[in-house]
């Protein structure tokens, strides 16, 4: 038990290692950004927000018929 909680912390740290760098320069690059260029992204957020749970209820129109997974084409027979 011991070892897999030692396992855990270390995947813990790596992630942490990579993580933190990488979230320090995504936080610099949304402190440069204009508060029009800010909004405007939190606007498109929101929208792929909310076109993703429309999907996920199954409102959204994709195009597609049904969900064979073949896209509506059929292959013709004869």
């Amino acid at each position: 038990m011991a070892s897999r909680r030692r396992s855990q912390y270390e995947t813990a740290r790596r992630l942490a290692q990579r993580g933190i760098p990488i979230a320090m320069d995504l936080y610099r690059r949304w402190q440069q950004l204009t508060p029009e260029q800010r909004e405007r992204y939190m606007r498109m957020a929101r929208d792929y927000a909310a076109r993703a749970g429309e999907l996920r209820r199954g409102r959204g129109s994709t195009g597609r018929g049904g969900s064979s997974g073949r896209g509506g084409l059929r292959r013709r027979q004869g």
